[in-house]
C-alpha cells in the first residue's frame, strides 16, 4: 500500500513537471510567433548587401546585414573603419550622415557602435519599393529577422526609443538649418 502512495505522489510531481515544461515551451512559441509576425509586418530581413556611410570628406565602406523600414545595421569592412567610424562619432561637432547603397543616397542617424555593427536610423523611413530594391541586392537569401533590438528591458527599449526620436529630430532639424544657411 505504501508504494502505491509513492507511486502516485512521483506520477504527480512528473505530471506537474510535464504542466510547467509545456506552459514554458507554449510562452516561448507564442513570444517567437508573435516576433516573427512583427519582421513581417516591418518588413525587417537580414540580407549582405554592399554599402558606404559617408559624413562629410569621410568615407566608410561596409555591408548592410540587416535592413527594415526604418533603418539598418551596417557593418564596416574591417576594424580599422569601425575605429574611425568610432572616433568620427565621438569627436565635438555636428557631422551629416548619409547611406550610399544601390544607387540610393539616404539621410542616416548613426546610433553608435555595436561589438560589430552600427546601428543606423533612417531619418525619414523609406518606401516598400526601395526597401525591396536595396534587399534585392543582397548576396545571400534575405531571411525574416524577427528582432533587431538587443536583449534589455522593455522600460529601457521605451526609453531607448524615445530618446533615439529626439536625437533623429535633432538631426532633421540641424540639416534644415544648415541647408537654409548655404
Amino acid at each position: 500500500m505504501d508504494q502505491f502512495h509513492t507511486l502516485g505522489l512521483f506520477s504527480k510531481i512528473v505530471t506537474i513537471f510535464t504542466l510547467i515544461l509545456v506552459a514554458v515551451v507554449l510562452l516561448y512559441a507564442i513570444r517567437a510567433a508573435y516576433f516573427f509576425v512583427k519582421g513581417l509586418i516591418y518588413i525587417r530581413r537580414s540580407c549582405r548587401v554592399p554599402a558606404t556611410l559617408t559624413g562629410g570628406d569621410l568615407r566608410f565602406d561596409g555591408t548592410i546585414i540587416a535592413v527594415g523600414l526604418d533603418g539598418t545595421r551596417f557593418c564596416p569592412e574591417n576594424a580599422t573603419t569601425k575605429l574611425a567610424l568610432i572616433t568620427e562619432l565621438n569627436s565635438p561637432g555636428f557631422l551629416e550622415f548619409d547611406l550610399e547603397v544601390e544607387g540610393f543616397t539616404l539621410p542616416v542617424f548613426v546610433d553608435g557602435v555595436e561589438s560589430y555593427f552600427s546601428s543606423l536610423y533612417f531619418i525619414d523611413a523609406i518606401s516598400r519599393s526601395d526597401l525591396s530594391t536595396i534587399i534585392q541586392a543582397s548576396s545571400v537569401p534575405p531571411e525574416i529577422v524577427s528582432n533587431m533590438r538587443g536583449r534589455t528591458t522593455r522600460k529601457k527599449w521605451r526609453e531607448n526609443i524615445e530618446l533615439r526620436k529626439l536625437r533623429i529630430q535633432s538631426v532633421k532639424t540641424k540639416r534644415l538649418v544648415s541647408s537654409s544657411v548655404s
